[in-house]
């Protein structure tokens, strides 16, 4: 009786450990394939966002001209610095700058912001071969602002009352669609996109962007496989990677 008993028990235990195994294994495939599908979404949004990038950066810059275009036709030269203001709110602009047709500033936005010529201009010096006829419009590269989360564009075209050019300025969050500023939040929690060796967008806590990819504590080669660890903050998480043409996104879940 007391080996049959003895026998029940070790009987008993044996399941459990099986099961026990087993629901662990479970837990752990399911983690994995959750991850997995995660990744199989994102590379979607980074396949679309590489298809679309060139019809995004038109768009963008078509709006940004728009913009510089309605200002150019509403002003005119005895125009008042509270119209300029006006102008300027109702575009949505942070600064509107006028030249002649020798690159002096006739008028500006923020009244007496800037004075002079175009081409001792800090920042807009590069817009005086609108003035010389070499080019009808022009736009810098936007400026990332890190503490406000945006773009700070600036853009200009040809006066349409005279010879000269209308440069005007505003902030925006939209440049984010050309560089992929938002593509972490399409894809979802816990995604870090990499471009070029940097972060160029993340939704994971601790993981912020223009950060290379030294400083998540990651090497290309991680990237490489199947599932590698990453730690961000104090918290670290399993993870995975996929690369679409330039561009990486990981995707990473909390270990238990």
């Amino acid at each position: 009786m007391k080996n049959k008993k003895l026998l029940s028990v070790i009987s008993a235990a044996a399941a459990a450990l099986v099961i026990a195994s087993s629901l662990g294994g479970c837990a752990s495939s399911s983690g994995d394939a959750t991850l997995n599908a995660n990744k199989d979404y994102a590379v979607k949004v980074i396949s679309d966002f590489n298809s679309g990038s060139k019809a995004a950066s038109f768009e963008f810059s078509d709006q940004a001209y728009a913009k510089g275009s309605l200002a150019a036709m509403i002003f005119k030269p005895d125009i008042t610095a509270e119209d300029m203001q006006q102008i300027a709110r109702n575009l949505f602009l942070t600064s509107i700058t006028v030249t002649n047709e020798k690159g002096d500033i006739v008028a500006c936005y923020p009244e007496g912001a800037e004075s002079g010529n175009l081409k001792e201009s800090k920042d807009k010096a590069m817009f005086n071969k609108i003035v010389k006829g070499i080019s009808e419009k022009f736009m810098t590269d936007p400026v990332y602002n890190a503490d406000s989360d945006n773009y700070s564009v600036l853009a200009g075209v040809k006066r349409t009352d005279a010879d000269g050019a209308v440069i005007i300025g505003y902030d925006t969050e939209d440049y984010a669609a050309v560089t992929g500023g938002d593509l972490a939040e399409k894809c979802g929690a816990n995604a870090v996109v990499i471009q070029d060796g940097k972060v160029i967008s993340s939704t994971l806590e601790g993981v912020d962007k223009d950060k290379s990819l030294e400083d998540i504590g990651l090497t290309g080669d991680d990237l490489k496989k199947d599932s590698f660890t990453v730690k961000a903050g104090d918290k670290t998480y399993n993870a995975v990677a996929a690369t679409k043409g330039d561009i990486t996104v990981i995707c990473a879940s909390p270990a238990q």
